[in-house]
């Protein structure tokens, strides 16, 4: 029999073989009990996932390596977009000493630039995702000592057709060391341009100094904070893992997947999975609909109060697991839904989780072999 450790965003899977018995009972710390035994008495179970995530451990695959989550102190969850834009090679000119020899003033050098395209969300289905104080700050990092200022003229919002969402711009569009663009400074419009989901923006800036540097370069960093102090609704979260189960079911009279879930983030989740093959949807494991775990109750500062739970056994016959064999099934696409009380933001801190089990249980009447 074929066993394969996979892991990937969202925690630790693994697929392997143990002797259990298929019991409709069972408990989390059940999985710490499976090894790798073969299996004689034409049972076998396998978790398929076993992971306790946190929300911070969903990296959505549009902002990869840019995404990074960090927790103020008291404890709220910051989604974090760092990006650096580009190198800017600026011009030559006279030093602010060579220009005092000569008795010359200052020389003022000026000139907009505009950010490449920056994903924001991406790989979703579709929903809201309202963040109550969103932040664009606009850094620069100088390789020498030249003063230079900033100035952000506007964002543009687009979906990922192309499509212009939204513009926004600040309303005190002043020169500074650091600019930051948030619901204060463009009247709730920046939280209006994310509520509209779009797939990336494009921000345009002006840059300069009186002062600076012969052939001195600067580096532009944009970072997008966006504090998980949230009203969502119908945002979905997907991810695909690999799997081998031929080798499991080939001789299987009944596949019984087990789903077990205990959460308490202040979100209800709805979750959906299916086979696949070749990325197309051969069978769903909720086929009478999706998964519902009711939102946790928290208190204002987002410390859980009440957990809540639920659990599904859904059970595939003969003609089910032939399906799968036939189409070489070899991957398990899931997808969170989640959605919050519309009339209140919800606080996500760092101690909230979701626990969530998977066991795949196979009976047959036969022996495994070598």
């Amino acid at each position: 029999m074929k066993k394969q450790l996979i892991t990937m965003i969202t925690g630790a899977l693994l697929l392997s073989s143990a002797i259990t018995a298929c019991r409709d009972d069972f408990e989390f710390d059940e999985f710490e009990k499976y090894d790798d035994s073969i299996a004689i008495n034409g049972k076998v179970a396998s978790p398929l996932i076993n992971t306790r995530m946190k929300f911070s451990d969903v990296n959505t695959k549009s902002i990869n390596e840019r995404l990074n989550f960090s927790y103020d102190n008291s404890g709220l969850t910051h989604m974090v977009v760092n990006q650096d834009d580009k190198v800017i090679n600026l011009p030559n000119m006279l030093s602010p000493a060579e220009l005092a020899a000569l008795g010359l003033p200052p020389q003022t050098w000026e000139k907009t630039y505009t950010t490449d395209k920056q994903s924001i969300f991406q790989d979703r289905a579709g929903g809201t995702f309202f963040i109550k104080n969103p932040t664009f700050t606009l850094n620069k990092k100088v390789m020498k000592n030249s003063t230079i200022l900033l100035k952000i003229n506007k964002i543009d919002f687009y979906n990922t057709s192309g499509t212009l969402l939204k513009t926004i711009s600040p309303i005190n569009d002043e020169f500074g060391e650091s600019i930051v663009l948030n619901n204060e400074n463009t009247n709730g419009g920046l939280s209006e341009a994310l509520e509209m989901m779009p797939d990336y923006y494009v921000l345009q800036y002006t840059a300069k100094s009186d002062a600076i540097e012969n052939g001195d370069k600067m580096k532009i960093n944009v970072i997008l904070d966006l504090p998980l102090e949230i009203k969502t609704d119908k945002f979905s979260i997907r991810d695909t893992m690999v799997i081998d189960i031929d080798d499991i079911i080939e001789n299987a009279d009944k596949l019984i997947i087990k789903t077990k879930v205990q959460n308490n983030i202040p979100v209800e989740i709805k979750l959906r999975a299916n086979f696949l093959a070749q990325g197309v949807v051969i069978d769903s494991i909720y086929e009478q609909g999706p998964l519902v775990i009711d939102a946790a109750t928290t208190d204002d500062d987002g410390k859980v109060l009440n957990t809540t739970a639920t659990d599904r056994i859904n059970t595939f016959d003969k003609m089910r697991i032939t399906k799968l064999l036939n189409a070489n099934c070899d991957k398990l696409s899931y997808e969170f839904v989640i959605s919050s009380d519309q009339s209140k933001y919800v606080k996500i801190t760092e101690n909230q989780t979701l626990d969530l089990r998977m066991s795949m249980c196979v009976e047959a009447g036969f022996s495994t072999k070598d």
